[in-house]
């Protein structure tokens, strides 16, 4: 790996492409290095802010680190760049969902949807997704109706 990784970074100093930064990110991450992962797509981004499939591997990188909000920008910018990103939008979905912007996972997953129907595994999402909403939506409208009868009382202790 260490060979991989001298011959990545000769090449890159040579050749500056987003595919090489690209291969040398991936070869970071193979070897455990997601830092130097980081740090090379940051790089690639500065030089090639339009690359998708570098956009959407820093994001995916962030992603399994932990870094929820980093992740968060890439893969929205992704999907600026890139309106059928699938993976950008099941990737914001789950993100949206950890958040509790379940609204936001939704519209994300119909996205999906939009893009390939037969996506089994939005679908599933989706229905999953569904019931929270549903579940939410009920919370809420026990909440207003609770509310609502409090003011009541209120109004007719005075």
């Amino acid at each position: 790996m260490g060979t991989e990784l001298s011959k990545l970074k000769d090449q890159l100093v040579r050749d500056p492409r987003p595919a090489v930064f690209m291969a040398l990110a991936e070869a970071y991450r193979a070897s455990g290095n997601l830092g130097a992962a980081i740090e090379t797509l940051v790089v690639g981004k500065r030089r090639h802010p339009g690359y998708v499939s570098g956009r959407a591997m820093l994001g995916q990188i962030y992603l399994q680190t932990g870094m929820f909000r980093e992740a968060r920008v890439e893969f929205e910018d992704v999907t600026r760049l890139n309106d059928q990103h699938v993976l950008s939008y099941k990737k914001l979905s789950f993100i949206y969902q950890q958040g509790g912007e379940h609204q936001k996972s939704k519209i994300a997953l119909d996205r999906v949807l939009a893009i390939d129907p037969y996506d089994k595994e939005a679908k599933e999402l989706l229905i999953s997704l569904e019931g929270v909403l549903e579940k939410q939506r009920i919370r809420t409208q026990k909440v207003t109706r609770l509310k609502m009868a409090l003011a009541h009382i209120r109004q007719h202790k005075r």
